[in-house]
């Protein structure tokens, strides 16, 4: 809420800050146009620590804040000059009973209250301004008559007091029990996210280390593949090579083979002429012998 206010709806609405950039934690001021202004500590672009705020009616709340509203000791003077100088807690005045009857007709709560409130005031309209000093007059005017009235006013005032304060801290138990609650939900919510983003995180080392063993069992089987190619590969060479020499050295047996083929048949031939030869010079003697019987004979006759 503070931050729209900063920001502002429209541009004409847009307040002055000393910042530039956002969120703003440190010492700064905001001047809103309709001229309420705050200057002091801020936390993540709310008041947080010492800090004046002044409304543009001329109230002002000296003393300090957190997230946004007065908490701890304060210092509230209205417009009117009455003052409340004690405690604050959740933008609410904590003091005497006292101040307490009197904060109720003299002091508007919601302007220290929130952030969101501080400068409604401006945006209103002149009718609503004029009826709201014509009913702070008139609770003054109301309280004077009552401190006139005598004790029994004062004590039926302070038994009131007494039972608002009470009711106010039964509210402000239950919230602290709800913001109690709320902030054990939200623990439980963080511990969730961080058991979940455990999980993940051991779900994710779970799988890189998965895909780190397939790959290196994947850069194993192709290492093995690899070298069983490569040996594969040797032996086809060797296989090769004794293919060759084998090969080879048949060409040299045919050839061996061969060359015998034909000295055998050189051989063959040349004792086949001689044989043909000897039988032609035998046929030759026998028909010489013959010849001879038959000239011997035919001399003998």
């Amino acid at each position: 809420m503070l931050r729209r206010l900063i920001r502002g709806t429209s541009r004409k609405e847009q307040a002055d800050v000393s910042w530039k950039k956002e969120p703003f934690t440190g010492q700064g001021s905001v001047i809103w146009p309709g001229g309420s202004k705050y200057v002091g500590e801020w936390r993540d672009n709310y008041p947080h620590g010492k800090g004046a705020y002044t409304w543009f009616d001329g109230s002002k709340y000296e003393g300090y804040w957190q997230n946004g509203v007065p908490h701890g000791r304060g210092k509230y003077t209205s417009s009117d000059g009455v003052v409340y100088d004690d405690e604050w807690r959740a933008g609410r005045y904590i003091g005497d009973l006292d101040s307490i009857s009197a904060m109720s007709s003299a002091f508007t709560p919601a302007k220290a209250e929130a952030p969101a409130e501080m400068d409604r005031d401006y945006l209103t309209s002149e009718r609503e301004k004029k009826a709201d000093r014509k009913e702070r007059e008139k609770a003054k005017s109301t309280e004077q008559e009552e401190s006139v009235a005598g004790t029994e006013g004062g004590e039926e005032a302070a038994v009131q007091g007494i039972a608002e304060l009470e009711a106010r801290l039964a509210e402000e138990t239950r919230a602290r029990q709800d913001a109690e609650i709320e902030a054990q939900i939200k623990e439980v919510a963080i511990l969730k996210a961080e058991l979940e983003a455990r999980a993940h995180a051991e779900e994710t080392e779970r799988l890189v280390a998965e895909l780190k063993a397939r790959d290196e069992a994947h850069a194993r089987t192709r290492e093995l593949a690899e070298e069983r190619l490569k040996a594969e590969e040797e032996a086809r060479r060797k296989a090769e090579t004794e293919v060759r020499a084998q090969a080879e050295e048949i060409d040299r047996l045919m050839a061996e083979l061969k060359a015998r083929d034909e000295a055998h048949a050189r051989i063959r031939k040349q004792a086949e002429e001689r044989l043909r030869e000897e039988e032609e010079d035998r046929a030759k003697g026998e028909e010489t012998e013959r010849l001879v019987a038959e000239l011997k004979a035919r001399d003998e006759a």
